[in-house]
């Protein structure tokens, strides 16, 4: 995988606000390992102190990897969508930032990360949805989830395999792998991540019985002028799994389907100070 496809994994993202590790004199083989590992970072330092709350660490989670240029020090970009955001300030929040600008959804892992951990701060433990978009089994963001699996989920290619790409995104989860797991997913309502996923899994099973109060179960759509109340729909039978258990705990994982921006998308810049 080339150092930019590499950008898939949030470590990696993370990773590319570092500066590039110092040259050491080693064979040549070790040397270009070397420098594919380093051709993302910048000799340019993040410029911003820890106390902001665009971080590293949380930009790297709301999709975005460091893309500094003369004009814009600051200059980080979405791997998915290729937004590129600049001119940050203490306050400014990268998930906010990433899903002000992806309102018509055109970014997947604004949509199904960034609103979602937003989501969480701004509601109540009874996951009452106001805006029937937003409800988890919504088409739209069930195809938003599904856009992260791209062409690089490796069970859509094992005849036979129930764990889809389009079943698991159908069950609520997004793709987030790791260089040691091309098979891990994560749901950011539960903040539970599976991998090992074997050909008789049912991801909506495996999902429910590991968090079963997990928003994307229990959300409900409630219209402020009816207060009616409509639950999120399940079509998928759940059969019983038997083998063995996965384990489940929070994750920041990541988005992308290719090294290039979905429908050969151009770069967007958009600077925070002067809006």
């Amino acid at each position: 995988m080339s150092s930019t496809a590499s950008l898939i994994y949030s470590k990696a993202r993370e990773e590319s606000f570092q500066p590039p590790p110092a040259a050491k004199k080693s064979r040549a083989s070790s040397q270009q390992s070397s420098s594919s590992r380093s051709a993302a970072r910048h000799p340019i330092p993040w410029p911003h102190p820890l106390s902001y709350l665009a971080r590293p660490t949380t930009l790297a989670a709301a999709g975005f990897w460091f893309d500094p240029a003369p004009s814009s020090p600051d200059r980080v970009t979405c791997y998915y969508c290729k937004k590129s955001l600049g001119g940050w300030e203490p306050n400014d929040d990268p998930a906010r930032e990433h899903a002000r600008r992806s309102q018509d959804n055109d970014c997947p892992w604004a949509t199904v990360v960034c609103s979602v951990e937003l989501e969480k701060l701004n509601s109540s433990r009874q996951a009452i949805i106001t805006d029937s978009s937003r409800l988890p089994t919504n088409s739209q963001l069930e195809k938003a989830r599904l856009s992260t699996f791209g062409r690089l989920w490796p069970h859509d290619s094992e005849r036979g395999h129930q764990a889809t790409s389009k079943r698991m995104a159908k069950a609520g989860w997004v793709y987030t792998p790791t260089p040691e797991s091309d098979d891990l997913v994560s749901c950011f309502y539960c903040e539970t991540f599976l991998d090992g996923w074997e050909p008789t899994d049912n991801p909506l099973h495996e999902h429910k019985r590991r968090s079963p109060h997990c928003a994307f179960f229990t959300a409900r759509v409630q219209l402020p002028a009816t207060n009616n109340i409509a639950d999120g729909e399940f079509e998928e039978p759940v059969k019983p799994k038997k083998g063995k258990s996965k384990a489940g705990s929070s994750v920041n994982g990541i988005d992308l389907p290719s090294s290039q921006g979905q429908n050969g998308k151009r770069y967007e810049y958009c600077d925070l100070r002067h809006l």
